[in-house]
């Protein structure tokens, strides 16, 4: 097995699941430097991991020994550090979203295949066993035929909790590039590519209070729209709806649901690697309802699973930690070595990109189709890379 070397650019709050994944789970990957742009950031992450090396970012894009770049630094600057770490001749793995919009992530595609590296990116949320457990109940008819879904993505605003939350709010940023990558990466991985987009969009407030340290009391201007309400169509001729709020203080709405001819299926949170899966079984409510005293009850249920949900299905792969963040990067180094495509490949990458994208445009999109496509391998990841 050959060890990659890797160095991470970035050393803010989601540096520290990266580096505790690489060095207790992914044995082919062994992180030599780290850089940020306050380098006394990164020498707080080198001291606390053991990471030999704290350098300026230019050392490590010139480090020959390094094989592939980390990239987590915020949205606005990974178009054109992605594009640097291509140019020095080495693979890269960024967070999402890989650059500010659809032409900067295709040049940075053809960037790669210049000079002949890899690229990937996040979420890898979907390759955890819960969005996997899904694809497989799917592919076996579980639902039946495919007909619509709900996705909602509700939840307070990160002001409360993150330290440094101006970015979430300005320019190039907002719930549709944030948190969208997960459901809109999820939903193409469970239903195939998307055919056509709506969007319309919102600002809640012109500046949020921040609620969080070391900036509490402070305002940050609100820049972007922060509610949506999108329709998608996939080619597979699914249709349905996507509501994200990154403002809103509580909701029941299910995170994602996919409804078919013989059942409705809930998916755990596109941004968690496992979670809440419930199958409602379309065969088990008729016959709940085989008498008028069974159908009263079916209607004055609570909790659907209480009558005739499925709990417990059974996990395609049984996780050994509940926040897998890097298993991307893992697969595609992996892949490198077996010569086989990535599972978050540009491919992927590209056609989500142009989805959020559009999404972000709101009523201001002018072409709703998507001309991008994108292959994703057969079967559930985890025993694909056992083979």
């Amino acid at each position: 097995m050959k060890v990659w070397k890797a160095g991470i650019i970035g050393c803010g709050n989601i540096a520290d699941v990266y580096v505790r994944n690489i060095q207790t789970y992914f044995k082919n990957l062994q992180i030599k430097s780290c850089a940020a742009r306050h380098l006394e950031h990164a020498r707080d992450l080198a001291e606390k991991y053991g990471i030999p090396q704290a350098v300026a970012v230019e050392e490590i894009l010139a480090d020959d020994d390094i094989d592939v770049v980390l990239n987590l630094t915020v949205p606005d600057a990974h178009y054109e550090l992605n594009r640097r770490i291509l140019m020095a001749g080495k693979h890269v793995y960024s967070e999402k979203p890989l650059a500010g919009n659809f032409e900067e992530a295709e040049d940075l595609a053809k960037t790669a295949e210049t000079v002949g590296k890899r690229i990937g990116c996040a979420p890898d949320t979907w390759l955890g066993s819960g969005i996997q457990t899904c694809r497989k109940l799917l592919a076996e008819g579980a639902v039946g035929k495919v007909t619509s879904f709900s996705a909602n993505m509700l939840r307070p605003g990160v002001e409360i909790w993150h330290p440094e939350p101006f970015s979430t709010y300005a320019k190039g940023a907002g719930p549709i590039l944030d948190m969208g990558p997960y459901y809109i990466t999820a939903l193409v991985a469970l239903l195939g590519p998307v055919e056509r987009v709506y969007a319309f969009s919102v600002r809640d407030e012109e500046k949020k209070q921040i609620y969080s340290e070391p900036h509490k009391g402070e305002f940050l201007p609100v820049e972007i729209d922060t509610v949506y309400q999108c329709i998608l169509k996939f080619r597979s001729g699914v249709i349905g709806s996507l509501h994200m709020d990154g403002g809103s203080w509580e909701s029941k709405l299910p995170k994602l649901e996919i409804h078919g001819t013989k059942g409705t299926l809930q998916v755990p949170d596109p941004n968690c690697f496992d979670g809440e899966l419930e199958l409602y079984s379309g065969e088990r409510i008729l016959k709940e309802t085989e008498d008028q005293e069974g159908l009263s009850r079916i209607w004055k249920i609570e909790r659907l699973s209480d009558w005739y949900g499925q709990d417990d299905i059974p996990r395609v792969w049984k996780m050994e930690t509940e926040n897998f963040r890097g298993i991307g990067l893992w697969d595609m180094m992996t892949s490198i070595e077996e010569g086989r495509p990535h599972w978050n490949n540009i491919s992927l990458v590209l056609h989500v990109m142009e989805v959020l994208c559009k999404l972000n445009c709101g009523e201001t999109n002018a072409d709703p189709v998507i001309h991008s496509q994108c292959r994703i391998p057969e079967g559930d990841f985890f025993s694909f890379c056992q083979k």
